[in-house]
This record gives structure tokens, sequence and C-alpha cells, in this order.
């Protein structure tokens, strides 16, 4: 008998206990994906492929006696608790679940950033953005969050890596360098970073046109393993951005170190620097820090074309913000970069 791949032995297991289970315990799929990913672990590399089948129905017929002992349970209580946060929650997880699972409804869009002297596009954020086929249209607040304290970020954020990848490859032109949000928690794990390195690799994209976006307050509970984690990734090509600086707590210690290539100054500080004079003085010594330790500056959320001149003439490198441009398609946004070169050309 022809034994199947490895591969598409495992995806068809997971398209049954999917369906299996879902038709059983609908949000419990959860539950069941995680049992599911634990057999798969420990059994597949030394069960033949029908073995494993055959162990897997198994193991779905036990699950599914559990799931419909846990249905059974609770359903007098099903009336009392639909619509409350804890039925929505779950909802919303195990929807967030087997959209991850099957790679399904996420589209990762590019805000750009200008260079505040020319108002050139210098390059983007990405900014995922996720249709759910239950719940509708859901902004990154509403389920990154979720998706971090699951434990399902991790896989997200490979799944929004390899479409930046698929993008640069197929729109921008060379030099084109993405801004890409991580936790802390996948930048001290080595192997997030070998998979993504490995993600930008199967799509010809070397790591320095990625830029990983690091915030100011998830740098404090990890103060040891961070700088580590921030040198290795720099010794591996890829350039360092401290995101919301001036939003929390001090990040001094980090930017003596050189962990950092950008400095991303927070909205709220640039806002309040067009109308206080103290947050105009500490805007400015952080331009004067920035420069002294050879950081790139961005300013963010520049909303009018008078906060745009001040901060051009304050010194900023660059800008982001809803006045320079809100986040779209990486083909429409190489489009305009492309138009923008080629006037700059003609001026010249």
């Amino acid at each position: 008998m022809h034994t199947p791949p490895r591969q598409s032995m495992i995806d068809m297991w997971l398209n049954y206990a999917t369906g299996h289970v879902r038709g059983i315990c609908g949000a419990a799929a959860l539950l069941a994906l995680a049992s599911v990913g634990l057999f798969l672990s420990d059994v597949i590399i030394a069960a033949a492929a029908c073995g494993l089948l055959a162990a897997g129905l198994s193991a779905m017929a036990s699950l599914s006696t559990r799931a419909r002992n846990t249905k059974d349970s609770v359903a007098t209580q099903t009336t009392e608790q639909e619509g409350s946060p804890q039925a929505e929650g779950a909802e919303l997880l195990s929807s967030l679940t087997q959209a991850i699972v099957e790679n399904k409804g996420f589209t990762v869009l590019y805000q750009p950033i200008l260079n505040a002297q020319n108002g050139a596009i210098a390059g983007a954020e990405a900014l995922v953005r996720w249709h759910s086929d239950d719940l509708g249209m859901m902004e990154p607040d509403q389920f990154i969050p979720l998706a971090e304290s699951s434990g399902l970020l991790r896989e997200l954020s490979l799944l929004i890596v390899d479409q930046v990848a698929l993008d640069l490859a197929r729109f921008a032109a060379p030099g084109f360098r993405i801004n890409v949000n991580l936790s802390p928690l996948q930048i001290v794990d080595p192997g997030f970073e070998a998979d993504m390195t490995r993600a930008l690799s199967d799509h010809n994209i070397a790591p320095d046109r990625v830029e990983i976006e690091v915030t100011e307050n998830a740098i404090v509970p990890n103060p040891d393993m961070l700088p580590q984690a921030l040198t290795h990734l720099k010794s591996r090509g890829y350039t360092i951005a401290l995101d919301d600086y001036g939003s929390g707590f001090s990040s001094l210690g980090y930017l003596r170190k050189g962990a950092f290539d950008t400095l991303k100054v927070d909205r709220l500080l640039v806002i309040d620097a067009m109308k206080s004079p103290q947050s105009r003085a500490l805007l400015e010594a952080t331009l004067t820090m920035a420069r002294v330790l050879n950081m790139r500056t961005v300013a963010e959320g520049v909303e009018t074309q008078t906060q745009y001149n001040i901060l051009a003439a304050m010194g900023f490198d660059m800008v982001q913000g809803y006045f320079c441009g809100v986040a779209v398609s990486m083909e429409e946004l190489s489009r305009h970069w492309t138009t923008q070169n080629a006037q700059e050309r003609t001026r010249a």
C-alpha cells in the first residue's frame, strides 16, 4: 500500500479532526485541536501513516465522548450564558483558532513611513486585519491581545511574516523595508527567529529588508533575556526599532547598549509637543539623544500638515500617521513608490 507523504497525512488528520470536533462541540474545538497537536507531536515521527490514522480515530472517539459529556453537563446553562462576555470570548477564540489553522481571512496592509525632509516613501509598517466569516471585520486590538494570551500569536505572526515576504517579493522594489511588530516572547524565542528567517528565505528576501518593532512597555518584563536576543537578531541582519517611545517606562539602559537602530516616538508625546513647551523641550531632548546614539527617528501619529512641518523642522528623519497615508495593499503602496521615484528622476 502506498504510504501518504507526512504532510498530506497531517493535513488529512487535521481536516478530519477540525470538522469532526466542530460538529460535536462548537467552541470546544480549541480543546480538541490542542489535544490533536499534542498527539501529533508525540506519535507522528514513529507511527506509520495508517497506524497514525487508526490511533487518531481512537483518540478522537474518546475525545468525542468527553466533549458530549461536557456539552450535556452545561446544556441547562446555555440560555443564561448565551450572549455573555464569556460566551462571546469563547466564540471569538474558537473562530480565531480556526482562522489561524486554516490561514483564512487575514489581510496584511502597509501604512507608509515618509522621509520627513522630502516626503518620499521610506518604508512601511505591516498591519494585519482579520475578516471572520462569523464575526465580520476585526481590528487588531480586537484579536491580537487574545492571540497573545491564548498562545496563538506565534503562529499568527509567522503567517504575517510569510505574507510580508511574499508581498516584498512580488511588488516591492529592491531595498524597500517593512516594519513588523513582534512580542517579547517571540523575540526571545530562538525557534521563532529561525522560522521567521526561513519564511523570508523561501521568498528570497534578506533579513535586512525587515525591521522588527518592539514596544517600550514590552521591554520591562524581560530585562535579562531581551538585550541578548536583540543582539542576535541584529547579527542575522535584522534592524530593530523601539516603538511607542515615551509612552511608558524609560528604556535608557537598552538605548545605551545600542540594541536599537530606530526610535519611534509615541503619538501622544508628539501631540503634546504641539501644545506644551515642556513637552516640546522633552521631544527635542529625545531627538538629541537619538542623534548621539546614531539612531534613526520616526514621529508617530502625524495627522496634519502643520505637525508635519514642525517635526521636519525639528529634525525628525521620518514621520508616520494618517496625514502620511492610510494602510494599503503592498501592490498599491509599491505603485505610489514607483510613481514618486519616476517624478524625482524627471525633476532631476
